[in-house]
């Protein structure tokens, strides 16, 4: 099987010195969208558009963080006031995921 003949590569070293080794891949298209879409999500990239479910995305994750570094220095209210900001935006970023699957 295939799983077996990569295993062996493996052992036989045949996948060191590859070009690009221990560097991240440069997936830039997804081969699952039709190519209008990927033009034209391409397109909006390119103008600095962020859709608004990534920044909501990277809103939660910066909060998360900010929360993780000070939770030590913080009070009990402003604990609980991080996290009531961080579960609305989750519960906004859920609905809009949501509204996205309703309309494929």
């Amino acid at each position: 099987m295939i799983e077996e003949q990569v295993k062996k590569a493996y052992r036989e070293g045949l996948f060191e010195n590859l070009e690009g080794a221990g560097k991240p891949l440069e997936i830039t298209t997804n081969p699952h969208l039709p190519k209008e879409l990927t033009t034209c999500l391409k397109m909006l990239k390119n103008a600095g558009y962020t859709p608004p479910e990534i920044t909501l995305k990277n809103n939660i994750t910066k909060l998360r963080a900010e929360l993780e570094k000070n939770q030590k220095n913080m009070s009990d209210p402003q604990i609980k006031e991080m996290r009531k900001k961080i579960c609305l935006l989750q519960t906004e970023l859920a609905i809009k995921l949501e509204h996205a699957m309703k309309l494929d």
